[in-house]
């Protein structure tokens, strides 16, 4: 799944399609790991609250981010405690993975809001994966998902599809009783 929506990005950026102002509002994805059966995730959120700092430090303009308000809307007067209540309030349990008897991998997602130029350095991140992505343009807006969403929204439209099949069924045998009597 790395380097689906990433390259995807990277492509459209040396294409120009976006500026370097332009917003982009994505649900990053960090891998950590939990004791099995564990549902006590301040390890993981601490660590992604930490590699997400490194990727602070390394935007060319870090205190232009959309999120960043809403960021020191938790604690305006520390940014690294404002940003793990971020992460602790924005999370979503995307897969638990099964490493051995004792640990879990624990893969969440949070939603942020960057200038295009301050993605960068994520996009390059081996810590950071993006799972979807919303662009927008002076234009218009697009909206970018990875294989794996792509596949789950597949499969979601199938079972919609077999869901009705199965209602039309039950709705035609009804009917079809209705009219024996």
């Amino acid at each position: 799944m790395k380097r689906d929506i990433e390259d995807i990005l990277r492509k459209q950026i040396k294409e120009k399609t976006y500026t370097t102002v332009d917003i982009i509002k994505a649900d990053i994805s960090y891998m950590g790991f939990i004791k099995t059966g564990s549902a006590d995730y301040t390890d993981i959120i601490e660590s992604f609250k930490e590699s997400m700092l490194e990727m602070f430090n390394l935007m060319p303009h870090p205190t232009i981010n959309p999120s960043l308000d809403e960021i020191l809307e938790f604690d305006e007067n520390d940014g690294p405690n404002g940003l793990r209540q971020y992460i602790e309030k924005n999370m979503t349990l995307v897969k638990r993975h099964d490493i051995d008897n004792t640990i879990d991998g624990l893969e969440i997602s949070v939603p942020f809001s960057f200038l295009m130029i301050n993605m960068l350095p994520i996009l390059d991140s081996k810590v950071f994966t993006l799972l979807r992505a919303k662009v927008q343009t002076l234009a218009k807006e697009i909206t970018i998902i990875s294989e794996l969403e792509e596949e789950a929204e597949e499969n979601r439209q199938e079972k919609e599809k077999m869901a009705k099949y199965n209602k039309d069924f039950e709705d035609h045998d009804i009917n079809e009783d209705d009219d024996e009597l």
